[in-house]
């Protein structure tokens, strides 16, 4: 038995200090050793994730920044009055920035090939559709649970009541904008599927009382 923990103990380099001390004090050591390099492990791959998350966002920023360099006031034009109301056919649009159809819409179908234009779609006005509560929940993940951030991620973009999901610094991992008919359907929400998610650690939720501005025009006046 000495032997061989003499030979694991210089094998994985444990100091002489506690080489000389009988087995079960060793076994503890080890024990101990195998712990701490469980957790950096953990904190390695929680490090390796947040690196590829802003490598990610890195690349996404460098391409707006390339595509927003090619932008001229004509298209930042475009791009205001399509984001008021895309149902304008090229015809219009064209009529109001002061070109003919054809290099308008070439324009417009330029800016979509791009990803500047991603979609459109309707508004839909969620008062008259019974959609009267609005929750925010500060999500926190356990240490363990972090090493499960791709799981924990799909699960959310399958929630239909989640509007928007951010990623966020301080104390708390995430932010989830949440709809819902009720408070009740809230609950019922965070009972069944929220809370249940395994890396969940703790949830503040914070229920919004009156909505002041709601736009999803972005302030093109930025854009240089």
């Amino acid at each position: 038995a000495s032997k061989l923990i003499s030979a694991v103990t210089n094998c994985i380099g444990i100091p002489t200090e506690i080489t000389g001390k009988t087995p079960l004090h060793v076994s503890q050591s080890l024990l101990l050793i195998m712990e701490e390099y469980r957790e950096i492990r953990e904190y390695i791959a929680q490090i390796l994730h947040f690196s590829e998350y802003l490598l990610h966002n890195l690349c996404s920023l460098f391409s707006l920044i390339q595509y927003s360099m090619l932008l001229d006031q004509t298209d930042r034009k475009i791009l205001e009055i399509l984001q008021n109301d895309a149902t304008l056919s090229a015809s219009d649009i064209a009529e109001r920035v002061g070109l003919s159809q054809s290099p308008c819409w070439r324009r417009m179908n330029r800016l979509e090939k791009k990803g500047i234009i991603q979609r459109r779609v309707a508004l839909l006005n969620q008062r008259a559709l019974g959609l009267n509560v609005v929750v925010f929940a500060h999500i926190k993940l356990s240490a363990h649970g972090r090493k499960s951030l791709p799981e924990f991620e799909n699960a959310i973009r399958n929630f239909p009541e989640v509007l928007d999901c951010f990623t966020t610094t301080g104390e708390v991992d995430y932010i989830l904008k949440v709809v819902t008919r009720d408070i009740e359907s809230y609950e019922q929400f965070f009972r069944h599927h929220l809370s249940q998610l395994p890396s969940v650690l703790e949830v503040n939720s914070t229920v919004a009382l009156s909505n002041i501005k709601t736009t999803t025009a972005l302030p093109l006046g930025l854009v240089e």
